[in-house]
């Protein structure tokens, strides 16, 4: 988890630690850039009972009407 993500209250490795979700979708953001690999999130998840699932941004592509 990036410094810049802990700062405006994103901190999904200590939420994960405490028990507190049920899964994570690990995105980097355009905002800000949360850099770290989904491989620590899925070792942080490991034995509990928090799944990781991939991020799929952008999928599927919003629909504008005609």
């Amino acid at each position: 988890m990036s410094e810049e993500g802990r700062e405006i209250g994103l901190d999904g490795l200590t939420w994960i630690e405490e028990g507190l979700l049920d899964y994570i979708a690990p995105n980097e953001y355009k905002r800000f850039v949360m850099d770290l690999p989904n491989e620590e999130y899925i070792q942080a998840a490991k034995g509990t009972g928090t799944q990781v699932y991939a991020c799929l941004e952008n999928w599927p592509r919003p629909v504008t009407p005609p």
